[in-house]
């Protein structure tokens, strides 16, 4: 079970790790927490929060060796810097033996600013290339969290389509700008940790072709239609799969199974396909161009599933400078039947049709 609110404030309080606490509507909260650049989330009341968050948030004395050992795996919502092919692994023949997460990345150095309404995280990160480019980068990271208004609300008939859904929700504008290192490629990496089992939904313009990274998925764990491609979410069996930029709509749709309340998470992004989204397996060269991923842990790290987007390419071929993207968070609590109205209303396809 998740981490309440009142759980991670003490340990951010004993470990003096500095953390804010932004309202986003619906009696909502979200935690931002300095080290690593987290967002934690959502939380009504004494309850656990929405998001995975690591067993060590519960104890004291885990926690506190959970710091020590400077673990980068605290859960929440988090801003990386792809591809990995490039960042973290430093040798695409041997990725299993030369993957390193960089510290200058997690947990990096952000510095926290929160006022009533919003908060904002930013940090500068120097990072090596090893694979598709060698040499050094430095890039300037700033997240500003804000709540997002109900993405329905100005449909008409909205009163009646939303009836008793509960909704909250909040915007990520993340800029990420090159000092140093431009013939080097990086974007903005989102990816947020949630609490399986669930089903994932990501609307497709076509039966939609993907990209295994790891040992292959089956039909247990994917399923495509010429409108949907439905993940499971189990935190049991390791996979990752890629979706190609020019057949997602830039919508991401969690379902939660769990025995708690009904709940339906959206994560909304801006999918360019013309953009140079670089991020590629390590065993397939040149297979790139996917603005999507979903990562389904088997229980070795804590047993989550993140689901991932790959936000405008800086530098590299690309040649630009900066960039900038919204990413839209947004949480409804309700009927299963009612969630697949919202989902259908947002995306013009019904999850009920892939069963």
């Amino acid at each position: 079970m998740g981490a309440t609110l009142r759980e991670m404030a003490s340990r951010c309080r004993e470990n003096k790790l500095k953390y804010d606490v932004l309202t986003i509507g619906s009696g909502a909260r979200l935690l931002l927490l300095e080290r690593g650049g987290r967002i934690f989330g959502p939380f009504f009341g004494d309850d656990a929060g929405i998001f995975w968050t690591n067993e060590a948030w519960h104890d004291a004395g885990t926690f506190r060796a959970l710091l020590k050992n400077k673990e980068w795996n605290v859960g929440g919502d988090r801003m990386w810097i792809a591809p990995e092919i490039q960042f973290h692994i430093q040798d695409r023949n041997d990725p299993a033996h030369s993957e390193r997460i960089p510290r200058p990345m997690d947990p990096g150095s952000y510095r926290i600013h929160a006022g009533a309404k919003s908060g904002t995280m930013e940090q500068t990160i120097r990072l090596r290339a090893y694979n598709l480019a060698q040499g050094n980068i430095a890039l300037q990271l700033r997240k500003d969290i804000v709540p997002a208004a109900n993405p329905l609300r100005k449909l008409p008939g909205a009163a009646e389509l939303l009836g008793d859904v509960r909704y909250c929700g909040y915007l990520q504008e993340v800029t990420l700008n090159i000092r140093r290192g431009a013939e080097i490629c990086a974007e903005a990496w989102n990816i947020t940790q949630v609490e399986p089992p669930g089903d994932i939904w990501i609307p497709v313009t076509s039966t939609a072709a993907y990209v295994d990274y790891y040992d292959p998925i089956d039909d247990d764990y994917l399923r495509r239609t010429q409108d949907w491609v439905r993940l499971k979410a189990t935190g049991e069996r390791k996979y990752k799969v890629g979706l190609n930029a020019a057949q997602v709509q830039g919508y991401v749709v969690y379902q939660s199974e769990s025995d708690g309340a009904p709940y339906l998470y959206i994560k909304c992004f801006f999918s360019n396909p013309s953009a140079e989204y670089a991020e590629e397996p390590a065993a397939l060269p040149g297979r790139n161009g996917n603005s999507v991923h979903v990562y389904n842990d088997d229980g070795k790290l804590g047993g989550f599933t993140e689901l991932e987007c790959n936000l405008q390419p800086v530098g590299g071929v690309f040649k630009r400078r900066a960039s900038r993207d919204v990413v839209c968070n947004w949480f409804f609590f309700g009927e299963p039947e009612k969630l697949d109205t919202i989902v259908k209303a947002l995306t013009g396809k019904s999850a009920r049709d892939i069963g």
